[in-house]
């Protein structure tokens, strides 16, 4: 079986989240809904669109790309049930105000990324710690994480 999922990212040398030095990688995904969340970004299952409207300098490079987006009032406004998360958008932005949250990996992938550390956890204890997105609540028969 060829097990995927959708992770929001992969950050190495945690101290925090375990013994030792660890790489944590964090699902998108969660049914959860705590209200103190620290990472909302991992909600959703799916790819999606973050927009930081201070970055925004309604220069209008987007709008050639996304028919989903439009100028209004002197602000920015994104249709978000047109948007497809094509990633458009984030190629043509000179500042940065769009990004996509979410990957699609293969569990192999994944691994591989980690194990290149190896050597830092069989040295100080640690390991892997996968977060958010409730990853034991995922039926067995699924082919997510």
């Amino acid at each position: 079986m060829f097990v995927t999922g959708t992770i929001f990212n992969i950050q190495k040398f945690c101290l925090h989240d375990g013994d030792g030095i660890r790489t944590n990688v964090f699902l998108k995904g969660c049914p959860l809904k705590c209200i103190w969340c620290h990472n909302p970004e991992g909600l959703f299952r799916t790819v999606s669109l973050s927009f930081t409207a201070s970055r925004c300098t309604l220069c209008g490079r987007c709008l050639r790309v996304c028919p989903a987006r439009r100028i209004e009032d002197g602000a920015l406004i994104i249709d978000r049930e047109q948007c497809t998360h094509c990633g458009r958008c984030v190629d043509v932005c000179l500042n940065d105000a769009n990004e996509l949250l979410g990957k699609e990996v293969s569990a192999d992938e994944v691994m591989s990324d980690v194990l290149k550390d190896r050597m830092f956890y069989e040295r100080s204890g640690g390991g892997l710690t996968v977060s958010e997105a409730s990853p034991l609540i995922s039926p067995s028969s699924r082919s997510n994480f």
